[in-house]
């Protein structure tokens, strides 16, 4: 099993509302797991992304939620689970930012076969048809 993704990202808790920073994995088997930091000494929860995500959200879908101070929406993302947990994140900087980038990451994981979302996730989608039509004609 290997990382998809891993890196730091901002977390909204659950009980006070506070932005923590916490370290985050991503595996290629579906599983998020994030930690206290990059020591992986202290699982603070974990997710496994294709049975317990049903919705991933990005930048303006995010509801009810404000970005930390100095951040921007558009680096927001939210996981939500099918037992009701909405997982409220946010990159550290532009750069980072999940509603590009990472995000394709997880629709990967988690939903390996819908359609694509993005611009990228189509680039990606008719690279990965082309693919399979080559194959398909051996």
């Amino acid at each position: 099993m290997a990382f998809v993704k891993s890196g730091w990202l901002l977390r909204q808790s659950t009980i006070l509302k506070r932005w923590k920073k916490n370290w985050f994995d991503l595996w290629s088997d579906g599983h998020l797991i994030y930690y206290d930091d990059q020591t992986r000494q202290n699982i603070e929860d974990k997710v496994h992304m294709p049975v317990d995500c049903i919705n991933i959200r990005t930048g303006q879908e995010c509801r009810d939620i404000q970005p930390p101070d100095g951040k921007s929406k558009d680096c927001m993302l939210q996981i939500v689970c099918r037992d009701g947990k909405t997982i409220s994140l946010c990159a550290e900087s532009t750069d980072d930012c999940l509603g590009c980038h990472s995000h394709y990451h997880l629709r990967k994981v988690v939903f390996p076969c819908i359609q694509p979302q993005t611009k990228s996730e189509s680039l990606a989608w008719r690279e990965r048809l082309e693919i399979l039509s080559v194959r398909g004609k051996r």
